[in-house]
């Protein structure tokens, strides 16, 4: 199913950038460049010299008022051309007000802030790039989190981007109507994870698909709510990609236009980021659909709990607030108190659908590219913990080697699901049948749907390792098993030699 959709023409993201930046290495400061320069490409013209398809970005760097100096100095001397203004922000006051001309109540929001600097430079007016952007720093007071639930920071910074978005969604109530005010996209993401074109393009085409499949269910023809797929990806001391193990599970199966995707249950980190196209997406997320006399005081305890800090759900404090990980909440606690069975579905193509002449079909490796994005902290992957190899003397050990959730290598990733794409070919290895079972069961079922699991596991005994590869089925989909080989004696490290793909193949570390 296709539907019409509104034009996205403008950006509005916002960086938050890490605790205390200001005594943080310069690295953080390469990262948070990097990251604006990857925004303002976006108002470049694009490769086969056609205009930008966005009028309008803005890039909001959200900071801690003792980091202003800091961040101004900064931002004066990197964009000068595109800084446009700092700003203090206070907190948001919201109340319910009695109308003095009719029976009615209405929500009132109020803030105080102050502009502490604002730039109109000339040469950002004439510059070379064809679309509108600018660059704002944005400050905000320290304001401590409930440490005996959420994690891994100090402060809610990772929070206020939702003071941006209220503000932007005000005005768009007062200035534009439903169509124009549709069409900026919503982005907060942190200050080392690395957007770009690529990123964007795929987030716009999958909504395309998304926004189609939640028109239909809430037409009551379905009971799935979707949203784009993005996961994050880190890179190990020798340069090994290692993708988000939120990838090692979830749904393949056959789409529109014979289109091939993936669909997860679980919200990933998403490349510590989240992106909402259009003001009226967002409010469908942020409010109920309540429309009783009581509306006016579920608007107002709606919108203290989206800006309070104290009201997140227990977890690492940054994933909950500014991932997909949110909407995943929203849609669940939408559900519990309506009764309605409605799930959420976060979508990754993996093939592309009918395309029109002037724009190719996108790879299986295109494709993913796009939907990973870079944590360049890499603060993850080293602290994984290493897997045992298997001992056949503890069923214990055996099962918790199963059962643990270590990150794909990207090419077994791609291997993985390049076997849902093609056929392939017999081997006298395999223990049951001969073509990727992906492929089978998407060719057998009579839903095109497969459900899918792919588990890492350690083998000292490479020999054995041999003799034991296979694909094995579980109920209405596939098991892949990835095993890797241990050199415990040289480097104790999972992975240093030789690696398998889930077809089976031997290849070396960086093939």
């Amino acid at each position: 199913t296709t539907t019409t959709t509104t034009t996205t023409t403008e950006i509005l993201a916002v960086v938050t950038v890490g605790w205390q930046i200001s005594s943080s290495s310069n690295e953080r400061k390469r990262h948070l460049q990097r990251i604006i320069e990857n925004y303002r490409e976006m108002c470049a013209a694009t490769d086969d010299g056609d205009a930008p398809r966005f009028k309008r970005v803005t890039v909001a760097v959200a900071a801690y008022d003792f980091d202003a100096e800091s961040m101004t100095s900064f931002l004066s001397s990197s964009s000068e051309h595109f800084f446009r203004s700092s700003r203090r922000n206070g907190d948001w006051q919201i109340s319910l007000e009695e109308e003095k001309s009719s029976d009615g109540r209405r929500v009132t929001i109020e803030r105080a802030e102050r502009a502490l600097k604002m730039n109109y430079v000339k040469e950002n007016r004439s510059s070379s790039l064809p679309c509108e952007f600018a660059l704002d720093l944005e400050l905000f007071g320290f304001r401590e989190i409930d440490g005996t639930k959420s994690h891994l920071t100090p402060g809610d910074l990772a929070l206020r981007h939702r003071d941006i978005f209220l503000r932007r969604i005000l005005s768009d109530c007062e200035d534009c109507d439903d169509e124009s005010s549709d069409k900026v996209l919503f982005i907060v993401q942190e200050d080392d994870v690395y957007l770009d074109k690529k990123h964007i393009s795929s987030f716009l085409e999958t909504s395309k698909l998304t926004e189609s499949a939640n028109k239909f269910a809430e037409e009551g023809k379905g009971s799935l709510f979707y949203h784009p797929f993005f996961f994050d990806y880190e890179k190990d001391s020798d340069g090994v990609v290692y993708a988000d193990w939120r990838v090692n599970a979830g749904f393949v199966q056959k789409w529109n236009n014979n289109q091939t995707i993936f669909t997860s249950t679980k919200a990933s980190g998403g490349g510590r980021s989240l992106m909402i196209r259009g003001r009226s997406r967002l409010q469908d997320l942020l409010f109920s659909s309540e429309s009783s006399s009581s509306v006016g005081e579920t608007r107002v305890a709606e919108l203290r709990e989206w800006l309070d800090p104290l009201s997140v759900h227990p977890g690492e404090f940054n994933v909950e607030v500014a991932t997909n990980r949110w909407i995943e909440r929203k849609v669940h606690a939408r559900v519990h108190k309506t009764k309605a069975r409605r799930q959420v579905r976060f979508l990754l193509p993996l093939s592309s659908g009918v395309v029109d002449a002037k724009h190719r079909a996108g790879s299986l490796e295109t494709l993913l590219d796009s939907a990973g994005i870079w944590h360049a902290s890499n603060t993850y992957v080293e602290r994984r913990k290493e897997l045992s190899p298997l001992d056949p003397t503890s069923p214990s050990k055996n099962k918790k080697n199963q059962e643990t959730l270590e990150r794909l290598r990207w090419r077994e990733l791609q291997q993985i699901f390049r076997s849902c794409l093609e056929e392939g070919q017999k081997s006298e290895e395999e223990e049951e049948g001969g073509e990727n079972e992906c492929f089978r069961c998407l060719s057998v079922t009579s839903e095109k749907k497969a459900e899918y699991r792919a588990r890492v596991v350690v083998d000292d005994d490479d020999e054995k390792r041999r003799t034991r590869r296979r694909r094995r089925r579980i109920e209405d989909g596939f098991q892949i098993e990835i095993r890797r080989t241990v050199q415990r004696e040289v480097t104790n490290r999972v992975g240093s030699n030789v690696s398998t793909t889930a077809d089976g193949d031997e290849f070396e570390e960086g093939d």
